[in-house]
């Protein structure tokens, strides 16, 4: 992988021909942006995008009170 210009990663795929598909596994900073690029594929992972949002949110707001507890000590 290697950044761009536009503060994206360009990433290149060897024998493309050969593959049937790809799946991406990623954190992104924002899921908007996603909507640029186009894809043929199902939407079979949309459920659970809800649930790892939710996990994610969870997580970076105990991390936040954890931290402000610490800093009041």
């Amino acid at each position: 992988m290697a950044p761009n210009s536009n503060k994206m990663y360009d990433c290149y795929v060897f024998n493309a021909p050969f593959l049937k598909r790809i799946t991406v596994i990623g954190v992104f900073k924002d899921e908007r942006l996603l909507k640029q690029f186009g894809c043929d594929c199902e939407d079979e992972d949309a459920s659970q995008s809800s649930f790892i949002n939710a996990e994610l949110k969870d997580r970076v707001t105990q991390k936040k009170i954890k931290y402000y507890r610490q800093l009041a000590m």
